[in-house]
Formats: structure tokens, C-alpha cells, sequence
């Protein structure tokens, strides 16, 4: 006896839907203050909680978006250090871990930006950097990241992540200027 085809799709369906709805984990902050919610397709895993409080998962993954590196990220002429932000686009941001009550994303700092910045940013604008000078390289970009931390404060999601590799070969990309966090 053959089954009709109707009855052989709505088995399929049955058998795959548990996969396609698994809940997202939801993980309360040790201050109370918040939960983070980690989706099911999240290739990260929360390890635990620093001393501070802060989240901190297991797992790499693939971070596509915009990038910001350099020393004047919010063009106030503030010079210092280069730094290294990048804000994950949608298809990105699904798999990220996130805050259920409304916080201002800040974007992600990536706290080895000289290893980014050696694989990435041409080596006339890293010149520019060592005599003194201010300097913004933005992008589109594709990078895998570890070690993952995740807090809030004053309102906005924060969280830091390490560079591992260039995924994606970074594109030219006419970016925003940024906007100060709070504090």
C-alpha cells in the first residue's frame, strides 16, 4: 500500500519541526538586572559568570557586518590607542547571544584588534597610526571570534569577543559615523 504524498510531507514535517522551534535558552544576569537569551542555533555555550558578572560562553563563530578600527572611532580627535568594533548584520545577529529587556547595542569590541588590524587594514594606513595620527578604517567584513563575554551597563549591551581569522574578505563600504555611547 503506497501513502499519498500529502501524508508523507506532513511526516517529514512532524519528524524535522523539532529542530527548526528548539526553544532559545534563557539565562538569567547574576545581578538580576537582565537575562540574556542565546538562540538554539547559537554555536556559542555559556561557560558562566566572571567576577564581575559577566557572561562568558564557549564555541567560535562567524561574526559577518560592519567594521570600525582605529583611534578616532567617534571622530572627537581623541587619538590613543586603535580599537576594533564591528556591528553584526541580521543574518548574523540571530545566532548572537541577546538582552530581553531593551539595551542600546553598542556593537562588538574585539579585544585583539593589532591581530586584526596586521590582516586587514592596509599597511600605509597603519603608518599613519604609528606616527601619531588619527585614523578610521571601516568595512564590510566576515571574521571568526572566541571567547565571547557579554554584560550590561548604563544601558547598553556590551560585548567583547577575540579575533581569530578574516572569513570573508573585507569590502569598501561608505559607513556612518559613530555615535558616543552614554558612558
Amino acid at each position: 500500500m503506497n501513502a499519498p504524498p500529502l501524508a508523507i510531507a506532513v511526516l517529514v514535517l512532524g519528524l524535522l519541526t523539532p529542530a527548526w522551534s528548539a526553544p532559545a535558552s534563557t539565562v538569567p544576569m547574576p545581578d538580576k538586572g537582565n537575562t540574556l537569551i542565546v538562540p538554539a542555533a547559537s554555536p556559542l555555550h555559556l561557560h558562566g559568570f566572571n567576577k564581575d558578572g559577566w557572561a562568558q560562553f564557549d564555541g567560535s563563530l562567524v561574526i559577518s557586518g560592519t567594521y570600525y578600527y582605529g583611534n578616532d572611532l567617534y571622530g572627537e580627535g581623541e587619538g590613543g590607542a586603535a580599537t576594533l568594533t564591528i556591528f553584526p548584520d541580521r543574518a548574523t545577529r540571530s545566532l548572537l547571544p541577546r538582552f530581553r529587556r531593551p539595551v542600546t547595542d553598542v556593537g562588538w569590541v574585539i579585544e585583539n584588534a593589532d591581530a586584526f588590524a596586521a590582516a586587514v587594514v592596509p599597511g600605509d594606513k597603519l603608518a599613519i597610526l604609528r606616527k601619531g595620527g588619527t585614523l578610521v578604517v571601516t568595512g564590510k567584513i566576515g571574521i571568526r571570534v572566541d571567547h565571547v563575554t557579554a554584560w550590561t551597563a548604563c544601558g547598553n549591551a556590551n560585548f567583547t569577543a577575540r579575533f581569530v581569522a578574516v572569513t570573508s574578505p573585507p569590502r569598501k563600504f561608505a559607513a556612518p559615523a559613530l555615535d558616543a555611547p552614554d558612558c
